[in-house]
């Protein structure tokens, strides 16, 4: 009998401990927490559930999956993408920031000029209207003035007056472009100029076979017009040799061997091109002096000694002038010229370059090329 109640005592035991487990595991756990009651200030002790265990959230790269059949509760969520700027600023980058900043430098600028004019047209206006400076601070009455008046015989129409107009809207890039003109450096009329200049280079006539230019030296004084018109005068010296046609043959012999030649000229010229290299054309017109010297008696009963000729010439020229600095330039000139006519000093009939046939040298044809250094002031 005692056997008995011992396992029925038993029996109950395990099932009020089942029993208390399951409820154990159903009821949600307690916390009890102590705090303060705001209406009395008393300490009051509180109860609180602590929250029941969901099922856990799993995030798998926003995919469903299912194992079984098991199945585990999945939350979607957004793909996120994250980007920072990086931490060295490229060339460019920089380059565009500096341009943006003069950009805002030069738009700040042009806005301060554009307030300063409508300041001072504003002080202007208010001085012509009121004779008042604009912007002062004495706001005092004038003192009264005694008037005069005078009962005019006839009533005057009343003329009524026109609405004020309101004043136009003003054009913002208008007003920009007008200030940037004004900014503007202003380019001055050119002044006239004069100039010297030096020239080296060498004579020729081409139909004298027996004419060879050593050298020709000179100098020029000039004027430059604001039109880019020329106008100077030359003074040019030239040495030329004359050598003997056929060697051994006393008629092919010349009668001198040296020809001195002094040009004085005046040309009138023109500037095609106003930029640092300038194309030249022009007429020219003058005197030429010849002297012959160093006779060859040997062959001649008389000795004739030196002697002149005296020759107007015209002609046409071209040039070419290279501009280096404001004062200084180089250039070319090359010069044509024709006899118009000619008288010798002397009684001596025979050519000075031709023995018995040919033309005299100052009915000939001939060229002045040179090199010219120009100094501007």
């Amino acid at each position: 009998m005692k056997n008995m109640i011992r396992v029925l005592a038993v029996i109950m035991l395990i099932q009020s401990t089942a029993a208390l487990a399951q409820t154990g595991v159903q009821s949600a756990p307690q916390k009890r927490v102590v705090q303060i009651d705001e209406s009395t200030g008393d300490l009051v002790e509180v109860e609180q559930v602590a929250p029941q265990a969901t099922a856990p959230i799993v995030i798998m790269n926003n995919q469903k999956s299912t194992q079984g059949a098991a199945q585990t509760a999945i939350q979607e969520q957004p793909t996120t993408i994250i980007e920072d700027s990086p931490l060295s600023m490229s060339s460019a980058e920089r380059r565009r920031r500096d341009r943006q900043s003069l950009e805002l430098q030069t738009e700040s600028r042009i806005v301060e000029k554009l307030e300063e004019a409508r300041m001072e047209d504003e002080r202007r206006r208010s001085e012509r209207l009121f004779n008042q400076s604009f912007g002062s601070g004495d706001h005092s009455q004038p003192a009264p003035q005694q008037v005069q008046v005078i009962q005019a015989p006839v009533a005057a129409p009343v003329v009524p007056v026109e609405a004020v107009k309101p004043e136009p809207k003003v054009n913002v890039k208008e007003e920009i472009r007008a200030a940037l003109e004004e900014m503007k450096p202003k380019e001055e009329a050119k002044p006239t100029e004069y100039y010297i200049q030096g020239l080296v280079g060498m004579g020729n006539y081409p139909d004298a076979v027996n004419v060879r230019g050593n050298v020709s030296t000179g100098f020029s004084v000039g004027i430059v017009t604001p039109e880019r018109i020329v106008a100077e005068g030359t003074f040019q010296y030239s040495e030329f040799d004359i050598e003997t046609m056929n060697p051994g043959y006393s008629y092919a012999t010349p009668p001198f061997k040296t020809l001195s030649q002094y040009n004085f000229s005046a040309a009138m010229k023109y500037q095609l091109f106003s930029g640092r290299v300038r194309p030249v054309v022009g007429a020219v017109a003058g005197y030429t002096y010849r002297s012959y010297r160093d006779q060859q008696t040997y062959y001649y009963s008389t000795n004739a000694g030196n002697v002149s000729t005296n020759a107007f010439d015209v002609g046409g020229l071209v040039g070419l002038d290279v501009q280096l600095t404001n004062s200084f330039s180089i250039g070319v000139d090359l010069r044509y010229m024709k006899n118009i006519a000619y008288r010798e000093n002397s009684d001596y009939q025979r050519s000075f370059v031709y023995q018995r046939v040919g033309k005299a040298v100052e009915e000939l044809d001939y060229y002045m090329s040179s090199l010219v250094a120009r100094f501007m002031f």
